[in-house]
């Protein structure tokens, strides 16, 4: 395609006339220009980049995060290349972040036993991992780490002391862990689980640090006689600061150290949330969050696309918080983020990805805005305006 008929092409999407056929070529034509030069007029394709963006959902913040249509991507691609100094994104640049890939997480987590044995869960194969008192511990082929329940002859030998296990994923990784009474625990990267083998008659608790997901299954109270009681067995999660307990509900929780906040966030049931600071205590209601800092509670509505997007392998950005996006990469991808002077502090982020992308997939979607470039140096991500 030669540049007369691209500035057509080009003219026919700003309009919005463009057909199917003629939009894969627009694909096809941003595939080449990795090897050649186009020299339309720097003021043209200003103009052209600025009307692009503001028809992207990503320009849009009045509404909740949408994703992204053909459309939209088709035009992402455009503004990657031809933004000229206002969404400046040189061939070199382009071809720095893509030899410079770093790959995803995944599936990685460490196993730790109560008497501190370490089980590396990615060098162990499918099938039991081992046996503690009254419960087995297996790994599904799927790699999920799988307590069970046994039945043993002497019903006494599960009455002694509770026997405590951490699940811990590293920056990159990310691990399912489903606990012997049904719930399961999704964990995102640079987080753990402290919880019993098997949990107690009076309660259930486990300990977070960084973020998981918590599924929690419905478990009655065992009374005298070994019957079924009315009330159900509560469960709950300590962080640093807070408490959360519930009864049988789907809620996420984010608490990281490195993060000014803790947010929980209900999907479905109900929680009750309790600073340790203040004693303030919340209850939420499905599709609420709660905000903790410096002791103060704040509930809210929860944009779900954006808090739970890492469970779905995605990231959204949805927020101005530029740093702390920042950080969920640095986690899922183990990289350092290094910020020169002129970085900047804060940059109106919107739009979405897939987490099983390369960060310079990633980091390129974010280069869109035209105020932040990056560069790949080893695992260092230099961020400069």
């Amino acid at each position: 395609m030669n540049k007369a008929e691209a500035g057509k092409l080009l003219e026919k999407y700003r309009e919005k006339t463009c057909t199917e056929e003629e939009l894969a070529l627009l694909e096809k034509w941003y595939l080449d220009l990795k090897e050649r030069e186009f020299d339309q007029t720097e003021e043209y394709m200003d103009r052209m980049a600025r009307d692009i963006f503001e028809q992207l959902p990503i320009h849009n913040r009045s509404s909740k995060i949408r994703f992204f249509p053909r459309l939209a991507a088709v035009a992402a691609v455009i503004i990657a290349v031809f933004a000229g100094g206002y969404f400046y994104l040189a061939h070199r640049d382009i071809q720095m972040l893509d030899s410079n890939t770093i790959q995803p997480g995944s599936n990685n987590a460490v196993l730790i036993l109560s008497n501190g044995k370490q089980i590396l869960l990615n060098d162990i194969k499918t099938g039991t991992v081992l046996t503690q008192t009254g419960v087995r511990i297996t790994k599904s082929s799927d790699g999920k780490l799988i307590y069970s329940v046994v039945e043993e002859k002497n019903s006494n030998s599960t009455s002694g002391r509770l026997e405590m296990n951490t699940i811990q994923t590293p920056k990159g990784g990310k691990y399912q862990v489903n606990l012997p009474d049904g719930t399961t625990v999704l964990l995102n990267a640079a987080s753990s689980l402290r919880y019993p083998s098997r949990f107690s008659k009076e309660k259930r608790e486990v300990e977070l640090t960084g973020e998981g997901y918590f599924e929690v299954a419905k478990v009655f109270k065992i009374s005298s006689n070994g019957k079924d009681h009315k009330d159900r067995l509560p469960f709950i999660v300590k962080t640093a600061t807070q408490r959360v307990e519930v009864l049988g509900t789907h809620f996420n929780v984010s608490s990281y150290s490195d993060e000014r906040e803790v947010r929980t966030t209900l999907l479905e049931g109900s929680v009750q949330v309790a600073a340790l600071l203040s004693k303030k205590v919340e209850t939420l209601k499905p599709g609420q969050q709660s905000i903790l800092q410096a002791g103060a509670i704040e509930v809210k509505e929860a944009d779900l696309n954006a808090e739970l997007a890492w469970k779905n392998d995605e990231f959204v950005f949805a927020t101005n918080d530029f740093r702390a996006e920042m950080r969920k990469i640095a986690r899922w991808y183990d990289v350092d983020i290094v910020y020169t002077d002129s970085a900047p502090s804060d940059v109106d982020l919107g739009g979405f990805i897939s987490r099983s992308k390369n960060i310079s997939a990633v980091l390129r979607l974010i280069e869109l805005t035209g105020k932040v470039h990056f560069k790949i140096e080893g695992r260092r991500i230099i961020v400069t305006k």
